[in-house]
């Protein structure tokens, strides 16, 4: 009896699944094409949510529930408060914060507040799941056209990475972007001038 003995799965294919770690990141050249997307044209609001995301790391429903009330343009220590409001509700504990503006994102909520009166800039987008998802499809588009497809997670990414080249301390870090903090047992409150003091390092 003449048994064909080959192996029978030499002929199957497959499936090839590329990891996607770098791809959270922008690189310097994207960084550059997106600063210039940004200061084409300061009454764009993609550009301006960009700006604002790029020095900040918030997400875009952090940002599109923003209140004039939230927002304090003090000549030394400018700053945007991330807390609930009548439109944005904010359960995380870590997620609520005070980030210094610098750089882009305080040039990006000037622009904000110059083409907006209301005391919700964005409040075309407010209480509509359906726009805000169909915002972040806007601002992925448009990303993917000025990065490697990249999307709108890859700020906070960015900025970290960012923060990290300065030798910022990984607490500061979790205070700007909103996560569990490292030193949980301690109470040690992170001034908004060292929060500010860091973020310029990197502008």
């Amino acid at each position: 009896m003449n048994l064909d003995k080959n192996n029978p799965f030499t002929d199957i294919v497959w499936p090839f699944h590329e990891k996607n770690i770098v791809n959270k990141i922008f690189d310097n050249d994207e960084i550059v094409k997106i600063k210039k997307y940004i200061n084409d044209d300061y009454n764009n609001p993609i550009g301006i949510l960009f700006g604002i995301m790029l020095d900040t790391g918030c997400s875009t429903s952090e940002i599109i529930g923003i209140n004039i009330n939230e927002i304090n343009l003090n000549q030394f220590t400018p700053y945007l408060i991330i807390r609930s409001n009548d439109v944005r509700k904010i359960r995380n504990i870590y997620k609520k914060r005070t980030i210094p503006l610098v750089g882009d994102s305080r040039k990006s909520i000037d622009n904000l507040l110059k083409f907006s009166k209301s005391d919700y800039p964005f409040d075309s987008f407010l209480n509509d799941s359906i726009k805000l998802k169909g915002l972040d499809n806007k601002l992925n588009s448009r990303l993917k056209l000025l990065t490697k497809k990249k999307t709108v997670q890859c700020f906070k990414y960015t900025l970290i990475e960012r923060l990290k080249l300065v030798n910022c301390p990984e607490e500061v870090i979790s205070e700007v972007i909103g996560v569990r903090k490292p030193n949980i047992y301690y109470t040690n409150d992170i001034s908004i001038e060292m929060k500010l003091s860091w973020l310029n390092q990197i502008i």
